[in-house]
């Protein structure tokens, strides 16, 4: 790259120096010389102008390449930044949010109380309507442990592994929501009447290869993404917790 810069900068020299010795021999010697000869010097002047006009031109386009090359990485390093920061930022909002949802979570002595206030606490975050939080019985089994906003005068669901849709969040150890759910699925009974949410998620507490806790959320806002990243880390940091409350 070094030496074709130097014979670049030679034939820049070369040819500005047969420019300036065509001048010269115009201006002296113009009449005197033939017609040929004076063509001859027209001639090689043009060359000459062409040549140096081609080589700058060249140098130009280099040049601004390299500029728009080094402006395309900045832009691209500047880019990779703010979706760097953009992501930290939400993984702070997802931290923040578990924590505030198990906060005065750590010494409650019964299973139920701790699933009522883990209920409650995801009440106050997010616009839940009603929850319930199943835990483990049998091998197939799983009795209702906690609720938000549910009752039902001598009713108390149970959770067969497999069987409807909190049964197979169970045995297939995956969160799930689900949009436009059944108007009669859920029911919400206040003073103003009853009504139905749209919206259900439902996430699995899994211990090794084996479902130990199955959390059922309704709301009539939507989960959006965020939320949903937010309650798997809710169902990661919950292992250890129901781990002594199971002992």
């Amino acid at each position: 790259m070094k030496e074709i810069k130097k014979i670049k900068q030679l034939l820049r020299y070369i040819s500005i120096a047969i420019i300036i010795l065509s001048i010269l021999a115009l201006i002296t010697n113009f009449v005197k010389i033939s017609i040929i000869s004076q063509i001859s010097v027209i001639l090689i002047t043009a060359l000459s102008i062409s040549s140096l006009y081609a080589i700058n031109k060249i140098s130009c386009k280099k040049t601004i390449k390299k500029t728009e090359t080094k402006e395309t990485k900045k832009t691209g390093v500047e880019g990779k930044e703010d979706k760097t920061g953009e992501t930290k930022i939400r993984e702070t909002r997802i931290k923040e949010a578990t924590d505030q949802i198990l906060a005065n979570t750590e010494d409650i002595a019964d299973i139920n109380s701790f699933s009522e206030k883990l209920l409650s606490n995801i009440s106050k975050k997010y616009e839940i309507v009603q929850g319930l939080f199943f835990i483990k019985q049998d091998e197939t089994n799983y009795k209702l442990s906690g609720s938000y906003s549910f009752y039902k005068e001598g009713v108390s669901p149970e959770v067969k592994l497999g069987e409807g849709i909190t049964g197979q969040v169970a045995k297939n150890k995956k969160q799930i929501k689900l949009s436009n759910i059944p108007y009669d699925y859920i029911t919400i009974e206040s003073g103003l009447g009853s009504s139905s949410p749209k919206y259900l998620l439902i996430f699995p507490v899994v211990k090794g290869d084996k479902t130990i806790a199955v959390v059922e959320l309704a709301s009539f806002v939507d989960f959006n993404e965020e939320t949903e990243a937010v309650f798997e880390r809710i169902s990661e940091r919950l292992v250890p917790i129901m781990e002594k409350y199971m002992e």
